[in-house]
């Protein structure tokens, strides 16, 4: 039973650290993305997927990155 919890323990660090840091990568996509730059959104939050991919709430940025529009800086 202890190799179990030890086994346990190790994938709630692993998914811990993931979690961490597909929170970073989505944090610097919303950056982008509130700067205009929509293909360096697209780009970080399709990084954070690979990390996390059951991270519901980076499928869902990266899905609404394409329909905005694009704003021209003046």
């Amino acid at each position: 039973m202890e190799e179990i919890a030890n086994d346990a323990a190790r994938r709630a660090d692993a998914r811990k650290k993931r979690k961490e840091e597909s929170d970073i990568l989505k944090a610097r996509g919303n950056e982008k993305f509130a700067a205009g730059d929509i293909q360096g959104a697209y780009d970080l939050y399709t990084q954070a997927i690979d990390v996390m991919k059951d991270n519901l709430p980076l499928w869902t940025n990266r899905a609404q990155v394409p329909f905005q529009p694009v704003i021209p800086k003046i």
